[in-house]
């Protein structure tokens, strides 16, 4: 273990295998409490697919996938996807729901009280700094790409959940609302002490979010290690990474 604290997602020896050919693994993957996990590397290594096993959007082939001291094949699909939020370039808001519905959708589904619902949603529009009274009653179509993307922060956080699955989700604005976003979501993630498994192909990105750095290659992972020891590695996958600074 890089990081001290409980272990909150583990993969073991995991393997997928999607028509015949291995899309990923063998991997194993430790992410503790609290911890931004970065997972980088080349398109097609693997890093989407090790996300959407933990919450079972895919299952895999051989290993085990445990969340929150559970084989992920243990929970009703339905209830873990509910409590991990899950965080994707644009948001991946409903266009024919306002702000404030898109971010209420899981308590509803949930079955919270209106006024529960509608008070966490206007928290949460405030953390994320979008004012309830100024947003609330906005379609995705009137934000700004950077307001989508706090907008879907917000979603994903609405629940409470223990994890957040991140895919990408700074990759589709412009560099500086992406630096701001970046260090506006560090900030919340660390206040909430949410532990965090995030995809990017950044590796500044990577070196600004991240507790734990993943570099996967061919589905497994070539090297582990915090961003001290990603700065002086001498592994060739690792030079080749920061050689894009």
């Amino acid at each position: 273990m890089l990081l001290r604290g409980a272990v909150v997602v583990r993969l073991s020896d995991v393997t997928v295998q999607l028509g015949g050919r291995r899309v990923l693994g063998p991997l194993n993957l430790e992410v503790p409490r609290g911890a931004t996990v970065v997972l980088v590397g080349r398109s097609g290594s693997g890093k989407t697919t090790t996300l959407r096993l933990v919450n079972r959007l895919l299952e895999p082939t051989r290993g085990e996938v445990t969340v929150l001291d559970r084989s992920a094949t243990d929970w009703d699909p339905v209830r873990l996807r509910r409590s991990i939020g899950y965080v994707i370039q644009e948001g991946g808001l409903f266009p024919h729901m306002t702000v404030s519905e898109n971010v209420g959708i899981v308590p509803r589904l949930e079955g919270w009280p209106q006024q529960r619902r509608r008070e966490r949603v206007s928290a949460l529009l405030d953390m994320v700094g979008m004012p309830a009274a100024q947003f609330a009653d906005r379609a995705p179509h009137q934000l700004s790409g950077g307001q989508r993307q706090r907008v879907g922060v917000a979603r994903a956080l609405a629940a409470d959940p223990d994890i957040l699955l991140c895919d990408e989700p700074f990759g589709a604005v412009d560099p500086i609302t992406r630096a701001d976003l970046q260090r506006e979501f560090a900030s919340l993630t660390a206040r909430l002490e949410k532990t965090v498994l995030f995809v990017t192909h950044d590796v500044r990105e990577a070196l600004t979010l991240g507790d734990v750095i993943v570099v996967l290659e061919e589905g497994s992972a070539a090297f582990v290690g915090t961003p001290e020891v990603f700065r002086d590695s001498d592994h060739p996958l690792v030079r080749d990474l920061r050689a894009l600074l």
